[in-house]
């Protein structure tokens, strides 16, 4: 799994392109990554899904523990783009409704 932090947009969203597989070996480097991210103000985080091809439950409680976060310090959080498989657990999980779920980067909300 790979992490790519990019500047913040102009519309203030921090994007994090994640690639790979998100499961128990990959997922605690992406909670760490995000942890960091999330540590000082309300951050406004779009995690791109596109490459990810595979998710399970371990990368479902890291997106959980992200969104949980990001509520409490006054930001928001949306997943962009997330692939088929990966929408299906999201979907069987229950963890779709929670989520603000976008297509691509420049439809993320203003």
């Amino acid at each position: 799994m790979t992490v790519v932090v990019r500047p913040r947009s102009p519309e203030g969203w921090t994007v994090v392109v994640v690639t790979g597989r998100l499961d128990a070996m990959t997922s605690p480097d992406l909670e760490a990554d995000l942890a960091e991210l999330l540590v000082d103000e309300p951050v406004r985080l779009a995690l791109e899904f596109s490459g990810v091809d595979y998710m399970a439950s371990p990368g479902l409680r890291v997106l959980l523990h992200a969104l949980k976060t990001t509520g409490r310090s006054g930001g928001q959080m949306c997943l962009v783009a997330p692939r088929v498989m990966v929408r299906k657990v999201l979907a069987q999980s229950g963890v779709e409704r929670l989520l603000v779920i976008g297509e691509a980067i420049e439809s993320l909300p203003s």
